[in-house]
Order: structure tokens, then sequence, then C-alpha cells
């Protein structure tokens, strides 16, 4: 059990944990404006909660749409939901997004996701781990299809990649009209930075021809010579205020 301030998440039958990664993209992307969220491979459900957190003050609150295709990722995501104070506002339904896609006609305002990014690494022996990392099960060219279809006109959408990935991707969005508006590099530490060696890329899409997307950077830890690791790990001080209304430590 992986313990926020306001949600908890039971991760003990999900092949893939909760990592850092997905709680920046979660803190990060823009959603108080957001009237109809669809998050497409939602794991545990973390990204889906933290977006009902973090809107749960708004007016009109969105419903959030979380779409998986591995079923005990979708049965712990489905308990997560309904064991949150959110519920309500929390559908998870059990699909490729693919067959989603295929019977579900909604329009989306705002699509999110994580997908799986290994192209040709060597697979494990865990079916449920292949499916969440692994681009076979849903290619990025399947995965941009699916997003042009349910992407409202001035929708926005939100894709956590690496950096390589990332560039494979945006190639490949702008076949689909899709195009990047806003871009956050994640770097470990500044040492990485210095060195380009890029951690994870957010990146926000929208069928908006944009020759100079926004660019931000994002350091997660101290440098190794500052870090301090009896205060909170040796985190940045803006890492921690992107997450200080998730983490139980800030």
């Amino acid at each position: 059990m992986f313990k926020f301030k306001k949600f908890s998440i039971n991760q003990e039958n999900c092949a893939m944990k909760i990592c850092t990664d997905a709680c920046i993209f979660g803190s990060y992307i823009e959603v108080l404006e957001s009237k109809s969220i669809l998050d497409i491979g939602t794991g545990t459900g973390l990204l889906s909660l933290m977006v009902a957190q973090r809107t749960d003050d708004n007016a009109k609150p969105p419903h959030i749409t979380a779409v998986e295709i591995e079923e005990n990722a979708f049965l712990s995501a489905k308990k997560n939901f309904e064991e949150s104070s959110y519920k309500e506002r929390l559908t998870a339904l059990h699909y490729s997004i693919q067959d989603f896609s295929a019977v579900y006609f909604s329009k989306y305002d705002h699509i999110i996701s994580n997908p799986p990014f290994f192209l040709h690494q060597q697979k494990t022996k865990n079916t449920s781990k292949n499916l969440a990392l692994h681009s076979e099960a849903l290619s990025f060219d399947e995965l941009l299809t699916a997003i042009k279809k349910l992407l409202s006109e001035d929708g926005k959408c939100d894709i956590l990649l690496p950096a390589f990935e990332m560039d494979i991707f945006t190639k490949k969005a702008e076949n689909h009209k899709l195009f990047p508006q806003k871009i956050l590099k994640v770097f470990n530490r500044r040492e990485n930075q210095e060195k380009n060696e890029v951690f994870r890329t957010i990146t926000r899409f929208q069928n908006i021809e944009n020759k100079s997307p926004k660019q931000d950077n994002l350091i997660i830890y101290k440098s190794k010579g500052d870090a301090d690791i009896s205060l909170n790990r040796g985190y940045t001080d803006d890492f921690v205020v992107l997450l200080k209304d998730f983490y139980i430590i800030f």
C-alpha cells in the first residue's frame, strides 16, 4: 500500500508499481480547466486519482475515464477508485485503447497517458509487465490513431515518455496533425542536466501547429555534494513544491 496525503494506492497485484516520473506527471500537467479526461493505460489508477484530487475544488469537477488492458491492473485501479473520496468521478474500464476507441464515441477535452515504451528490448517472463512496458501491445501509431479519434478539436493531450521514445512519438504525432505545445524535460540531478541526460519528457500535444513549443526543466535530486539525505531525501525545492500536495514526507 502506497499512501499519499488524500488517497492510497494498493499496488500488490499490479506489475508496474508507482514511480517518481508518474507522480511528477500527475502533479505537473494542467488540469484545472479540463472538463472531461481520459487516462489511457491507467495501471494502478494513480494519474486519475492525482488529477481527481487536483480538480476537487472546481465548480464542476471533471469526470475521469480510465482505460486499462491488463486485468490485474484494471482490478487494482477499480478498487483504488472505489476506496477513494473521488469515486463518483472516476470510472475504470477493462479495455485496450484500440477496442475502446472502436466502441466508444465520446470526445474528451483532455487525454493523458504514460504509454508502453520499450520498442525492441527483450521481454520478461511476466506477461502483465510486458503489457505495461512493451509497445507491441500498443504501438505509438495505434495510440495516436485512438487519441486523434477521441480528442476534441480544441483538446489537449499530455504524454510521458523517455527522451528517445518521445522524439519518435513526436515525429509520428505530426503525421496525425498533433503538435507539441509545451515540453518538460526531467533530470535526475543537475549533473545530468549539464550532460543533457534527460530522464523523462512530458509533452503536451494539440491540433495546433507550433514551431516553438514552450520548454521547461525539472531536476529531481540536488547535486550529490549539496544533498542532505536527512532532509526530504535531498529533493530539489522545485520537486518539493510540485509534490507537496501528495507526498506525506513534505
